[in-house]
């Protein structure tokens, strides 16, 4: 801000010639005091006016850092309004994927017992009868069933006593399951493997044990004389007698020839 001197006390004093020279002096003197006040007044007025200038810049500066603040919390505020809305939907994606996975666990339980149920009804295939002792191979399923084909193929019977909670007769099946020869010889044979006795004493000559195995030719007599190595057991075979036990098939395969 500018301020304009006023004029000084000399001038005025010398539009009035009447004054005296004691006046002038008088005057002068006072006119230097003013021009000290007035120097200092303007100092004062620069000071002033360089305080308020420091207040607007302080007060726009502050209202700057409000303004920035504001803008700041209203960023932060929209950006946690975006994160809860992010948060919302991974739980509502979640909660979808957790339902679809609840109800494919209940429609594959649903298909299982279908399943279950129906292989349940389905009567069993021949090769379910084998109970281990070769799957590849046709098996009858009763004593009287394997009578009538043994008789009207005219091909020797082989029946196999033997328990599944036997160990001995669980080692007999590995080994006869496992070899190859036994196996291919079998298909000549109509097959027939029990877990129960049956009614027919002829089926047990010297007791009931297991394993046992024996022969019926096709006039259905029960071929007493084809044994194994066991004076208390005839019937009776090993894992160990395996090789005896595939010779004894090809003697019943023979023997059926011969008499014929």
């Amino acid at each position: 801000m500018i301020f304009e001197k006023p004029p000084s006390l000399i001038l005025l004093l010398c539009q009035h010639p009447a004054h005296t020279q004691a006046s002038h002096s008088a005057i002068n003197t006072q006119d230097k005091a003013m021009s000290r006040i007035w120097e200092k007044m303007e100092v004062a007025v620069d000071h002033i006016m360089m305080t308020r200038r420091c207040q607007h810049h302080y007060s726009l500066h502050s209202l700057e850092k409000i303004t920035n603040s504001t803008n700041n919390r209203e960023k932060l505020g929209r950006t946690n309004k975006l994160r809860c809305r992010g948060a919302a939907m991974e739980k509502s994606y979640v909660s979808v994927f957790l339902l679809l996975v609840a109800i494919s666990c209940v429609l594959a339980k649903d298909v299982g017992k279908k399943d279950t149920k129906e292989t349940n009804t389905k009567p069993k295939l021949p090769q379910t009868l084998s109970r281990g002792w070769g799957d590849q191979l046709i098996w009858t399923q009763t004593y009287e069933e394997a009578l009538f084909r043994a008789k009207n193929s005219n091909k020797p019977l082989m029946i196999i006593h033997h328990l599944d909670d036997c160990p001995h007769s669980q080692a007999l099946k590995k080994v006869f399951a496992e070899h190859k020869e036994i196996q291919k010889l079998a298909e000549k044979f109509i097959l027939l493997n029990l877990v129960y006795e049956t009614t027919d004493k002829n089926l047990a000559p010297d007791g009931q044990y297991v394993p046992r195995i024996l022969f019926i030719d096709p006039s259905l007599t029960v071929r007493a004389d084809i044994t194994g190595r066991y004076s208390n057991r005839l019937y009776a075979y090993e894992p160990s007698d395996i090789s005896l036990l595939y010779s004894n098939m090809q003697k019943a395969l023979k023997l059926l020839k011969t008499e014929l």
